[in-house]
C-alpha cells in the first residue's frame, strides 16, 4: 500500500492564504458593522414612531393631523416588521462567529506547527466561518 505524502506548502502560499483570510476577515467585520448599525438604527426609528404615534394624539388635534398619525403608524409597524423579519442582532452574531473563528486560528502560535498544520488550521477554519454564515445559527 502506498501512502501519499502532501506537498509542503511554501512561505509565499501560507503567505497568501493568511492574507485571503484576512481579507475575508475585514469583509465579515464590515458586513457585521451594516448588521448591527441596521439593528440599532431600526429598533431607535420604530421606538421614535411608536411613541410619537401614542404621543401627539393627545398632544395636537387628532383631527387636523390624522394623515400624519397614519403615517407614523405605518412606519412603525414597517420598522417592527423589518426588524422582525431581517433578525439583523443574529445575522451580526454570525458574523461575529465567522470571524472569530478564523481569527483564532491565525493567532495560535505558528512556530510549534508546520507549515502544511498552519495552512490546514486557517482553511478549515475559514471554511467553518462560511458554514455559520451559510445559515447554521451558532446560537
Amino acid at each position: 500500500m502506498h501512502s501519499e505524502e502532501t506537498t509542503p506548502m511554501t512561505s509565499e502560499e501560507l503567505d497568501r492564504l493568511i492574507e485571503t483570510a484576512k481579507a475575508r476577515l475585514a469583509t465579515w467585520k464590515r458586513m457585521y458593522m451594516i448588521w448591527t448599525s441596521m439593528h440599532y438604527g431600526l429598533s431607535i426609528f420604530a421606538i421614535l414612531a411608536t411613541i410619537l404615534v401614542g404621543v401627539l394624539p393627545s398632544a395636537i388635534s387628532y383631527s387636523r393631523d390624522s394623515f400624519l398619525y397614519a403615517v407614523l403608524s405605518i412606519l412603525a409597524s414597517l420598522f417592527v416588521f423589518l426588524l422582525a423579519f431581517t433578525s439583523p442582532s443574529k445575522q451580526a452574531r454570525s458574523y461575529i462567529a465567522a470571524w472569530r473563528t478564523v481569527d483564532k486560528a491565525m493567532v495560535e502560535p505558528h512556530s510549534t506547527t508546520g507549515t502544511n498544520d498552519v495552512a490546514s488550521r486557517i482553511t478549515l477554519a475559514i471554511f467553518q466561518g462560511e458554514d455559520l454564515l451559510s445559515g447554521k445559527d451558532p446560537f
